[in-house]
């Protein structure tokens, strides 16, 4: 097995069809139970327990899994054969079926299964977050920070102009591209949104990033500025947002000024930061003195610990990315909470990504398409400018300086969480802008990761997948799991 509780880096294609009808069959025989357990065991709804939570979390773990192992086949990283899986299974795909049998008919996981699993995405974020924070370390901070620093203010700089400029352009300016239901927006009040689009394009998923660099096993100085600089992206993306999402409702007249608003930036941000520090010095006591079922104990500090994220309207990532680092770098112990999350990892691998991709909304794509493909080719271009750039200024290495942009296009979770925001902050133009965003990370969270590993194997700090199944002589150790991302 990987680091990521997947296989190692097998070519499936080497070892002839017979491997690949296996992992169909399997996949046949899954699809089969699921539909008998649904026409037998499925209680009528109304009738009290509803079970297809739980049949649609083990089908998903099983199934999901082997479509990521078949996504080798074509040499694609797992977690897109995970969120393909997850757009197969969901609603938008459903639609095209209605007369399917039951659950494909509504989709296996459709709105009410996912909110039933919604624990589940919580414990994955939060052992994401914990992993992304362990990954900080600061003998790393301290030898690469020009490079890193290079990267972030390169990347940002490029981002928030090119994405400005688009929105202007899109909102009216040139009638020919209007954005449709965007017109009547005055320039001032586009480049405000621009603004809030900018910071949203800014974001990369952690999750991603972490899980194609555990699977490949990277290891080399790309790979380390890219982690932290994603892993610090968060922080700045979070209080851009924040103030472009003022300033901008007060230029197209959603909103009126705030004299707190800097205050609840504050909390938002610092207390985050600092109720995660904390937590995590909690978590170094407890590794200290007691170190006994860790794995229990790491479930239950993230469902506490999103509890009052929630309670208190902290940022739960900010939190636990706080806390990581906390442990990561103030304990002796913090290689074993690393492994325990570790350990954990594969589960929630599938069903973050299986979740993330049952999300997505394709029918938004459809609509939308041209608008898309132009923001995220835009976003593409500045981010590989900024990266570059930055990376020069940043003295990087050579690796990061040709590659590493192809390390921050995947989006996630928080770009979804914050056009979900803009949508219903921002009224109308912002709902309008919600829907186009959110159409363009679907298109990022499916070629970022593959560009993320491609970027990798360019930059000489993973092999290709054909060698590494070829070349590389069977271990006897025992390998670590993937690291949750």
């Amino acid at each position: 097995m990987s680091r990521s509780g997947g296989v190692d880096d097998v070519d499936w294609s080497s070892r002839g069809p017979g491997a690949v009808l296996r992992q169909l069959g399997i996949i046949g025989l899954l699809v089969g139970a699921l539909l008998l357990l649904h026409r037998f065991a499925v209680p009528p709804e109304g009738a009290g327990f509803d079970p297809t939570g739980l049949l649609a979390f083990g089908f998903v773990v099983l199934a999901s899994y082997t479509i990521g192992e078949l996504t080798m086949v074509v040499r694609l990283p797992h977690i897109t054969g995970y969120l393909l899986a997850g757009v197969a299974l969901g609603p938008s795909v459903a639609a095209l079926f209605p007369y399917a049998p039951a659950p494909f008919d509504r989709g296996v996981l459709n709105p009410q299964v996912i909110n039933q699993l919604g624990l589940m995405d919580t414990l994955a974020v939060g052992l994401i977050a914990l992993s992304a924070g362990g990954e900080l370390r600061l003998e790393t901070l301290r030898s690469g920070l020009r490079a890193i620093l290079g990267v972030l203010v390169g990347h940002f700089a490029t981002v928030m102009l090119a994405m400005t400029l688009f929105i202007l352009l899109i909102s009216g300016v040139v009638p020919a591209i209007e954005l449709p239901g965007f017109g009547g927006i005055d320039p001032l009040g586009a480049i405000a949104l621009g603004a809030v689009v900018g910071a949203i394009s800014f974001a990369t998923s952690p999750a991603a990033t972490l899980a194609i660099l555990s699977e490949s096993n990277a290891k080399g100085p790309m790979s380390r500025t890219v982690i932290s600089t994603v892993v610090l992206k968060d922080v700045v993306v979070v209080v851009t947002f924040t103030i472009a999402s003022v300033v901008a409702s007060l230029a197209i007249g959603e909103g009126s000024a705030d004299g707190n608003v800097l205050l609840v930036l504050a909390w938002h941000v610092l207390g985050s930061l600092g109720v995660g520090v904390g937590i995590g010095g909690l978590m170094v006591l407890y590794l200290r003195f007691v170190e006994k079922e860790v794995l229990l104990f790491l479930v239950g500090v993230v469902y506490v610990a999103t509890y009052l994220s929630n309670a208190f309207h902290l940022d739960p990532v900010l939190l636990f990315l706080a806390a990581g680092f906390t442990v990561a770098n103030f304990s002796a112990h913090g290689e074993a909470m690393i492994d325990s999350v570790q350990q954990l990892s594969m589960p929630v691998f599938v069903v973050f990504f299986t979740l993330a991709g049952a999300r997505l909304h394709l029918e938004e794509l459809a609509h939308l398409w041209p608008f898309a493909l132009a923001l995220v080719s835009v976003r593409a271009v500045a981010v590989f400018l900024g990266v570059g750039l930055g990376a020069r200024m940043g003295k990087a290495d050579p690796g990061t300086r040709r590659y590493g942009w192809m390390g921050f296009l995947s989006q996630a979770g928080v770009a979804i969480t914050l056009s979900a925001k803009l949508g219903e902050d921002l009224g109308a133009p912002g709902r309008t802008l919600s829907t186009l965003l959110i159409a363009g990370v679907a298109i990022n969270e499916m070629i970022g990761p593959v560009l993320l590993e491609r970027g990798l194997v360019l930059s000489g700090e993973v092999g290709p997948r054909d060698q590494a199944s070829s070349d590389t002589p069977p271990s006897t150790e025992t390998p670590r799991t993937d690291t949750p991302g």
